[in-house]
């Protein structure tokens, strides 16, 4: 009974051990052919990699809005590495 009653508790603690990592990493993917974007936990959102960002649509239109629009309540920051030529359209509509 020991023993089951430990498994249990270890199995819960590493469950919660991941689920306060994942919570403290940030979001990422692709915005581009060969960019990738960061929102980390401080607020900023990096652009990086070289080349166009892609471009996007308004939600209200059936489109596909910017993937980092589910932050942008809590985006303090964007920085764009030096090597990003063009900034997609509606990229950051609504935003203020």
């Amino acid at each position: 009974m020991k023993i089951k009653m430990r498994n249990v508790l270890t199995a819960l603690l590493t469950a919660g051990i991941l689920a306060a990592a994942a919570m403290q990493t940030s979001a990422e993917t692709d915005c581009g052919d060969n960019l990738t974007w960061v929102f980390d936990h401080s607020g900023t959102l990096t652009i990086s990699g070289e080349g166009d960002m892609w471009d996007y649509s308004s939600a209200d239109n059936g489109g596909s809005t910017a993937p980092w629009n589910e932050y942008r309540m809590n985006i303090q920051k964007v920085e764009f590495s030096d090597m990003v030529t063009h900034i997609g359209k509606r990229s950051f509509c609504e935003y203020s």
